[in-house]
């Protein structure tokens, strides 16, 4: 911003720059992770049977998708939930 001045406000920016986290409400997150639990199937089973561990290889999954726009811990209650409602 002091690089280049812009009439801009600071939120504007942000937003446009994709700098603000989304939150639990938007659809885009829960579809990320339903993608990520879909395209590892083994990672879903293991946390199933309680590897409760490997949902942080699918969290780092989902955060890399969002490019970083997403709450980590929000990340991990939603795919817990995907995870152990759905049986795959």
């Amino acid at each position: 911003m002091l690089d280049s001045p812009s009439p801009k406000t600071p939120e504007e920016l942000a937003k446009e720059h994709t700098l603000i986290a989304l939150d639990e409400t938007d659809s885009s997150m829960e579809a990320w992770c339903r993608e990520v639990v879909e395209s590892n199937p083994e990672a879903a089973s293991a946390i199933r049977t309680g590897n409760i561990n490997v949902v942080n290889k699918l969290v780092g999954r989902v955060m890399k998708k969002s490019r970083g726009t997403t709450d980590a811990l929000t990340v991990r209650k939603l795919l817990l939930e995907i995870i152990t409602v759905k049986k795959t």
